[in-house]
């Protein structure tokens, strides 16, 4: 976001000086300011000063800002039974079904449950606008459910033919096996998932140095993995494993969904 300012009577020769919650930002030149995608959630206060250049005149302006998720679902809105597509989630593999269900979640009453089968998955995205965007983070409660022959992916999606696809820069979760995060290459938490337990991962993507970092309920597990690029992460998916031709059905739930 880029905020200008000006002075209304045309004087010539203005210094501007801009200040965010107080601390004066050196690297603010002119009568811009444009934020990077650094800034925490929260709330913020922008203040920028102009001096005339021979120091005899001056004034100043204010304006207040929020800085919220691209993403924040916790599903308690849709009815039992629904599809969140008021939220912006859409289909990329069938599998079986997927319902907002209530009953079981990680806070509130309700989350997205996913169901697949061996050859065909269940997965569902969300478009995200990352023009500008240099680093994001993401956050997801999951819970793979006992019976499941498999376990559940989260992460970037992208289709490589019609009936197949890849994801990175992504966490998966198998239950009697360590947690793993993709990016370049794939590394494990030392956190065995288990059935029935909800997780709740973050990962924060330094797209500029090529970098995620990885939590696993609040504990960071793996830093400084090389990541994919941005150039194809537009896509981001909540899905269940895939098995090939083994029997079985794959189920998972998502709770929590906090992307900025």
């Amino acid at each position: 976001m880029t905020a200008t300012a000006s002075v209304g009577d045309g004087t010539q020769n203005v210094t501007y000086v801009w200040y965010l919650n107080g601390v004066w930002q050196p690297t603010a030149a002119g009568s811009s300011y444009t934020f990077g995608s650094n800034l925490g959630l929260g709330y913020y206060r922008l203040d920028v000063t102009a001096f005339t250049t021979d120091g005899t005149r001056a004034g100043s302006a204010t304006a207040s800002f929020q800085v919220v998720p691209m993403v924040n679902e916790g599903f308690e809105e849709y009815p039992a039974g629904s599809y969140p597509s008021a939220g912006g989630w859409y289909n990329l593999w069938s599998g079986i079904s997927a319902a907002v269900v209530s009953g079981i979640a990680h806070s509130g009453n309700q989350s997205f449950y996913l169901q697949g089968q061996p050859n065909w998955v269940r997965a569902d995205g969300i478009n995200l606008p990352l023009s500008g965007v240099n680093v994001i983070t993401y956050s997801v409660a999951v819970m793979v459910p006992s019976g499941s022959a498999a376990g559940a992916r989260v992460g970037f999606f992208l289709y490589t033919s019609s009936n197949t696809s890849i994801d990175f820069n992504s966490v998966d979760f198998s239950p009697g096996a360590q947690i793993t995060a993709t990016g370049q290459v794939t590394q494990g938490t030392g956190i065995i998932c288990q059935p029935n337990t909800w997780y709740v991962v973050k990962v924060q993507l330094d797209y500029s140095a090529g970098i995620m970092n990885v939590w696993v309920n609040g504990q960071e597990m793996i830093w400084n993995l090389p990541a994919s690029s941005k150039q194809k992460s537009s896509i981001f998916f909540l899905g269940t494993d895939w098995l090939g031709s083994a029997s079985g059905t794959m189920s998972a739930y998502f709770d929590d969904i906090v992307i900025y």
